[in-house]
């Protein structure tokens, strides 16, 4: 009998579990609830605990303690700003450099050096540039100095840290130069203005006019040819010579950056390959658009053909008006007969001729 009853009791509290269990974990809500009601009290008196403790242990610092925290503190601080200082640096030195870090991969010019401008002079005596690139980077004297393919100038003066660079618009600086319209040529002067050059000895044959883009020529040793320098503003005409103003394409007064190149350098910049890449690609658009269907277009005849013309029948002339024409006819021809026989037959060429060599007139001679 207690086997029995024990069995009996085994087998109700395991069905009673069972129960409890398949409740609890059914109801997801009633457990979620039982958590937040047990656990809530539990989460709050740790925080209460814990605070006490920090406070605790702060009020039982020492004065050394405390320096020394705050040193510490300080230290991550500086660190952290200079961190910052760093990547706001690169950040910013990023943006700026785009748009001419672009230019030179696209005009393949990646052995160009890029320099940023240190100061900018622009006095009556002279204009320069000094900038942070030296012999240590690869710079020479007489290297060109261009922003996105306009001249800025060429290298003056180089130490191993900068170099100083005379822009076109000092009063010493001399550019051939032509126009890219119609091919006048001349001389770009500088005027000590950062708004103005000049370009002299065009001839008064050649043709140019306001608003032409003038380029250098290259028919000096330093320059290049092809390289924008600026754009005709005025033409006046001063003699044997036209007196020309041209305003430069690119604002030196906003230049920061620039690029270094020598001469041998930039005439082999391989712009066949730039050429060829653009007519490839112009090849693909037509060989795309060779491809789609061409519509058919329906034409009516009636408006390509020229109207047909009725035919009529010839107009007749009068009677009288044929009467009186045939009179004057014989009359012309009975006045000319009448001259001919009082003056006689008219001589020939060898007669002619011959008379003058006579020195008597054609009409003896006859």
């Amino acid at each position: 009998m207690r086997r029995r009853r024990s069995a009996r009791w085994l087998i109700w509290w395991f069905f009673g579990c069972s129960l409890l269990a398949l409740g609890f974990f059914a109801t997801r809500w009633w457990q979620q609830g039982v958590v937040a009601r047990v656990v809530a009290p539990l989460l709050s008196l740790q925080r209460s605990v814990t605070n006490q403790v920090r406070e605790w242990r702060i009020q039982r610092l020492g004065h050394d303690d405390l320096v020394t925290l705050l040193e510490r503190t300080y230290r991550e601080r500086d660190v952290l700003l200079q961190r910052v200082i760093e990547l706001e640096s690169v950040n910013g030195y990023g943006r700026e450099t785009a748009d001419i870090s672009m230019f030179r991969a696209r005009y393949h010019c990646e052995k160009a050096i890029m320099g940023q401008v240190l100061l900018k002079n622009f006095s009556e005596s002279s204009h320069f540039f000094l900038v942070d690139v030296g012999e240590q980077r690869g710079v020479r004297e007489n290297m060109i100095a261009f922003s996105y393919n306009h001249l800025i100038g060429r290298v003056s003066e180089v130490t191993p840290s900068y170099c100083k660079v005379t822009l076109i618009t000092d009063k010493s600086a001399r550019v051939s130069a032509i126009c890219t319209r119609k091919g006048a040529r001349g001389i770009v002067e500088g005027l000590g203005d950062a708004h103005r050059l000049k370009l002299s000895f065009v001839s008064h044959f050649d043709e140019i006019a306001v608003g032409d883009v003038v380029t250098s020529y290259g028919a000096g040793m330093v320059f290049p040819r092809g390289m924008g320098l600026g754009k005709v503003v005025s033409v006046d005409s001063a003699g044997v010579f036209y007196n020309v103003i041209v305003e430069p394409l690119v604002d030196l007064e906003t230049v920061d950056f620039c690029l270094f190149v020598s001469r041998e350098l930039f005439e082999k910049v391989d712009f066949e390959a730039i050429d060829r890449l653009e007519r490839q690609r112009l090849q693909r658009a037509l060989a795309e658009s060779a491809a789609k269907p061409i519509p058919v277009i329906s034409v009516n005849e009636s408006l390509v053909l020229p109207p047909s013309v009725p035919a009529t029948k010839p107009v007749e002339a009068p009677a009288g008006l044929v009467q009186g024409a045939n009179i004057v006819e014989n009359q012309s021809t009975a006045s000319v007969q009448q001259s001919v026989v009082k003056t006689g037959p008219v001589a020939s060429g060898t007669d002619a001729q011959q008379s003058v060599l006579q020195g008597k007139p054609e009409s003896s001679a006859a």
